[in-house]
């Protein structure tokens, strides 16, 4: 799931990079904001099947950390 998520997202038009953590059910994310929102982010993932929540502001503008649920190794 980790590798499907990372994949999903680095697709995306106006992500740059993306690091999920499985253990950590978390995932750091650097994108253009004139180009893709956290909101959009959020369901992308949403739709995937997996639950995905802000979880605190970076210190930049272009960076996002969300909290991931339904993650499993199966």
């Amino acid at each position: 799931c980790v590798a499907s998520i990372e994949r999903v997202l680095k697709e995306e038009k106006g992500i740059f990079s993306v690091e999920v953590a499985l253990l950590a059910e978390s995932a750091d994310v650097t994108y253009d904001p004139e180009l893709i929102n956290p909101s959009k982010i959020r369901e992308i993932i949403d739709d995937m099947g997996f639950t995905a929540a802000e979880v605190s502001e970076k210190s930049r503008a272009d960076e996002l950390n969300l909290s991931i649920g339904g993650m499993t190794c199966a």
